[in-house]
């Protein structure tokens, strides 16, 4: 399934595939990119299984104590102990999740939304590179393509980005088109 800044991107690329003459290649940058980030997503899917593991092991070993104990423990007051405070960090996380695809069809919200998780440790970073590989191929792309600087900016600037990302690249804009032209 794709989301809507990917198809926001194919959108572009059939754009510039029309405005250039060459579809099929513009098809096939788009089949070949969406593949790559599939491939990415899955690899950054199973490196934060290691660390999901080992969170859901620090919640379940300190509560081992509770087996033991004669008195009001055994398996069921384990078991409700664990899965109390494992449903309380993945409600957590279901919550921050939510309310992060629900701000950004608000685009006041939105734009403070993206700009804090822009600035978060490791996601931060993590979104950063993703957004700016994005923006960076698509450039390319169309520079190659014969589309002028300028008007592939506009172009970048009307798909759906991160908003903390369109504001670093109005910034970069004048400059890189000026240097381009």
């Amino acid at each position: 399934r794709l989301g809507l800044g990917q198809r926001h991107r194919v959108i572009a690329l059939v754009d510039v595939g029309e405005t250039t003459g060459k579809i099929p290649a513009c098809l096939r940058r788009a089949a070949k990119r969406l593949e790559e980030r599939a491939k990415a997503r899955n690899t950054l899917i199973l490196g934060l299984a290691y660390p999901a593991i080992l969170i859901h092991l620090a919640v379940i070993l300190p509560n081992l104590f509770i087996l033991f104990i004669d008195e009001g423990g055994g398996t069921a007051a384990y078991f409700a102990r664990v899965g109390t405070l494992i449903g309380m960090l993945w409600g957590a996380l279901s919550l921050c999740w939510g309310l992060y695809r629900g701000t950004r069809a608000i685009p006041p919200v939105r734009a403070v939304v993206d700009r804090v998780v822009w600035n978060l440790p490791i996601i931060g970073g993590l979104t950063r590179a993703a957004s700016w590989s994005e923006v960076l191929y698509s450039l390319s792309l169309m520079a190659g393509s014969g589309i002028a600087m300028g008007s592939a900016f506009d172009r970048i600037l009307r798909l759906d980005w991160n908003a903390a990302l369109a504001s670093e690249l109005r910034a970069w804009e004048s400059g890189i088109t000026r240097w381009a032209g």
